[in-house]
């Protein structure tokens, strides 16, 4: 019972930390906003689509609509094994949890940005 009440105050503290709380939350809104911006395309793609574009090649990659939503899928991954990790890293590695929280951060407005560019060049 114990463990549970330290691990419930380390939590706490975790996100309590303004930059854990603010790079949880650009993380989590960036993964929501790329999830419902292809939620709302869905259905209006033909069955292949352009999914990777170059400056010298052009369109390089085709597949399937539905491969789009790997994307927001792997960051999800991404945010909650970084956030797993930071967690019991935050009590003795501070610096170690900051550049897993920010880092996850960084991906996932990384990969909305991608997102929205496959989805405009579609």
């Amino acid at each position: 019972m114990a463990y549970l009440k330290d691990l419930q105050e380390q939590l706490r503290s975790f996100l309590r930390n303004p930059t854990m709380g603010l790079s949880l939350t650009v993380g989590l809104v960036a993964n929501a906003v790329l999830w419902a911006l292809l939620a709302a395309r869905m259905g209006t793609w033909p069955a292949v689509i352009p999914l990777h574009y170059t400056i010298y090649f052009g369109i390089d990659l085709l597949g399937p609509w539905q491969w789009l939503f790997l994307l927001p899928g792997l960051g999800l991954v991404v945010l909650v094994v970084n956030s797993g990790l930071a967690l019991p890293l935050f009590g003795r590695e501070r610096i170690a949890s900051y550049f897993l929280v920010v880092a996850s951060a960084l991906i996932q407005l990384i990969v909305l940005i991608a997102g929205v560019r496959i989805i405009g060049i579609e």
